[in-house]
């Protein structure tokens, strides 16, 4: 018996069911980009969180880097925030930081000869126009040696010049508190100020250090991944201080070697931080988008500040201590009240660290 093989037909009607109509496939396409659609923003806010709890992991990391350095050393060592602004068009007072060094004191500058001396007078010249501190003014004065010929003090400080800047603090007879050196255009007479609650200056010739800006350390610098950012236009000093938002220099938080907060640096900041320091993790694109509330309370700041993802990261003034806390911002009567209200639940929320 002959075996014909199927008709060609029959072979062509069971080979087109295997396949799909176009109809099949755009319905399918159309499921797969539904689908997709609904989960891009679930995966969006999910990358955010973990860009920001990364973020937060790594400037704890640092802090802690920097305080035991600090330790190490036996003088301050701390963080370098590098400022950035945004483009014209966004919100006001909108700098953040994205790239963080760390900050090492220079040993402290006491002349270049044993014995060098500065002649302190203990009057008052002037006022900061801003901040009211007081004003003093101190001049190196010629000293003799035995047996003669007799030595300017200026030659014994003569790198004083060259080493020291304004900015640095003096501190006279190896005690007592640091002075901020605000003018050195007169040497051999220079300016400094100090707080209002600080004693004056001791009078009379007396031997000084003068404790130099810190500078950045060959230590590989840190920088946020994600579009994760230090948002400095709300970040600052207090419950309700905004120091850091028109800051024009880096930002340079220094730590003593027991750990506690020795000052901040950088354009308008305190030589004393007078409370805890809180920065806010948050996002680049948040930066560009108006805060829901700002028009309400009349004050400019971005979405980040209304951003229950991002985390605050508060650093105790008198310990050094760092919590990491959600951000749980909520509207209240103004923009201050709701401020402090976020950052006293950040400063008292346990510790969660970066994950």
């Amino acid at each position: 018996m002959t075996i014909r093989p199927p008709h060609n037909r029959t072979c062509r009607r069971v080979s087109a069911r295997l396949g799909m109509t176009l109809t099949e496939l755009l319905v399918v396409i159309m499921i797969m980009a539904f689908l997709l659609g609904a989960a891009l923003p679930v995966m969006r806010m999910a990358m955010e969180d973990r860009a920001m709890r990364e973020a937060s992991r790594q400037l704890n990391t640092y802090i802690q880097l920097a305080k035991s350095q600090a330790a190490e050393k036996g003088r301050p060592v701390g963080l370098w925030l590098e400022t950035q602004s945004l483009p014209e068009g966004t919100p006001t007072d909108a700098r953040y930081c994205q790239q963080l060094f760390v900050a090492e004191t220079p040993p402290p500058y006491a002349g270049d000869m044993v014995g060098a001396t500065i002649r302190v007078n203990s009057a008052v010249v002037g006022n900061d126009p801003i901040t009211n501190r007081p004003r003093y003014q101190a001049q190196f004065v010629p000293i003799t040696a035995v047996p003669p010929p007799v030595f300017d003090q200026i030659v014994s400080s003569a790198n004083f010049a060259n080493l020291v800047q304004v900015g640095d603090t003096i501190r006279f007879d190896f005690k007592g508190p640091a002075y901020r050196i605000t003018d050195l255009t007169a040497l051999p007479v220079i300016t400094f100020e100090g707080e209002t609650f600080q004693p004056r200056p001791p009078t009379g010739d007396m031997k000084y250090q003068v404790f130099r800006s810190p500078q950045k350390s060959g230590i590989t610098p840190m920088e946020f991944t994600g579009g994760a950012v230090i948002d400095l236009s709300v970040s600052g000093v207090g419950l309700t201080g905004r120091e850091f938002a028109t800051a024009t220099t880096p930002i340079i938080i220094m730590f003593s070697p027991t750990g506690s907060v020795d000052r901040i640096l950088g354009q308008g900041m305190p030589v004393i931080p007078p409370s805890t320091i809180h920065l806010l993790i948050g996002s680049l694109s948040n930066m560009m988008e108006p805060g829901e509330n700002s028009t309400a309370f009349s004050v400019d700041y971005n979405k980040n500040l209304e951003t229950t993802a991002n985390l605050w990261v508060s650093v105790s003034l008198h310990t050094g201590t760092v919590v990491t806390a959600p951000n749980a911002w909520e509207p209240r009567a103004d923009f201050n009240s709701s401020l402090s209200a976020a950052r006293e639940f950040a400063q008292q929320g346990q510790a969660m660290g970066g994950r």
